[in-house]
Order: structure tokens, then sequence, then C-alpha cells
């Protein structure tokens, strides 16, 4: 009974992964992405880098539109409302920026060919994951 038992935790094995609070969690075994889905998902990431580039641009030239060409203007709340809009679009462009680098970072990843592998436990994530969300570093039971 008990070698019955081992060669069952044995053969699981590879399907069970320790996620990052130490958690054991079993993963449905994922196939790694194909050379077609790696050049789709290529593409979709390209082009959206190229718009949230464009995104970035649009915000920064606002962002000078707004200041003013004198240091205060008449009215209080005026420059409050100026103020609060500027730090909104300083969020904004912050988290473009972000998400810039995290496309850049998934496109080195396919180059050096560890795109769709998750950084927690080695394993494959699944196409639908990938295609969901361009930039996935991890199955979502080891996020």
């Amino acid at each position: 009974m008990k070698t019955e038992t081992l060669s069952r935790q044995t053969a699981l094995e590879p399907f069970v992964h320790k996620n990052g609070n130490g958690l054991r969690h079993t993963a449905a075994k994922s196939r790694k992405l194909t050379t077609r889905q790696i050049k789709n998902l290529e593409t979709r990431i390209r082009e959206k880098l190229r718009e949230t580039h464009e995104d970035i641009k649009i915000l920064n030239g606002s962002i000078s539109e707004e200041l003013p060409t004198q240091p205060y203007s008449s009215s209080i709340a005026d420059n409050a409302d100026g103020h609060a809009e500027r730090e909104k679009i300083v969020r904004e462009s912050n988290h473009l920026l972000k998400l810039c680098r995290a496309l850049e970072d998934a496109l080195t990843a396919i180059k050096n060919g560890t795109y769709g592998i998750c950084t927690v436990c080695g394993g494959n994530i699944p196409y639908n994951r990938m295609a969901a969300t361009l930039v996935a570093k991890q199955h979502c039971e080891c996020k």
C-alpha cells in the first residue's frame, strides 16, 4: 500500500507546483506555446506598444498645453483644478510607461525563449491567459 501511494505521488509530482506563498497547487498541464501562437502574440504586443507610445505622446502634449503662461491665475479654484488635472495626467502617463516596460519585457522574453513560462513554478502558461494578458508572467494559480 505504501509503495502504491509513493508511486502515485511521484507520478503526479510534475503537476504539483509551489506558489509564491509556499502553498502547493495542482495546475493542469499546459502545452508550450506554438511558434504560430508566439508570432500572433508578438504582433499584438508590438501593436499595443505602438499604441501606448502614441498615448504617452498625447498625454505629454496635454501637460504642456495645460501649463499656465503666468505663475498664478486669478482664482485659487482654477489653480486647484489645473493642478488636479495635471496630477491625473501624470498618473496616467506613469501607468502607460509601466505598461511599455512590461510590453518590452515580453518582447525580450520572446527573444530569449522564456515567454509563456511561469516565473514562479516554471510551467507553461496557457495560450488563453497569454492572449488575454499579453504581459502575464505567472499562472493564475501562482499569482
